[in-house]
């Protein structure tokens, strides 16, 4: 969220995103390096946000006899917080795609 909520977060993300050139900066790097290491950091969040989330109900477990919505609830909770894992970063690089006029998109 933080990235794509502030100018120098968007930067930052349109940084990552483009091929660029030696010159520019965070053109030293192998464009697929950075991309790599983003989706590997992106699938990380994900997994950990999932996992720990779901052991954390698991540490408690709401007491019997359990509702239809806190079955959902325990249910659901972590699966959405692990798709959020990968879903605020993509709305985040589609914010920052979207400050380019739509000729230059590719």
């Amino acid at each position: 969220m933080a990235l794509g909520g502030v100018e120098q977060g968007r930067e930052t993300l349109r940084v990552l995103a483009e091929f660029g050139s030696k010159l520019e900066v965070g053109g030293d790097e192998p464009y697929i390096l950075r991309l790599t290491l983003f989706v590997f950091a992106t699938a990380t969040l994900a997994a950990s946000s999932w996992y720990f989330s779901r052991q954390a109900l698991l540490l408690e477990p709401p007491p019997r006899p359990v509702t239809l919505a806190q079955e959902r609830l325990f249910r659901w909770l972590p699966r959405v917080l692990g798709g959020l894992g990968f879903a605020v970063p993509a709305a985040a690089l589609a914010a920052a795609a979207g400050q380019y006029p739509a000729w230059q998109r590719p």
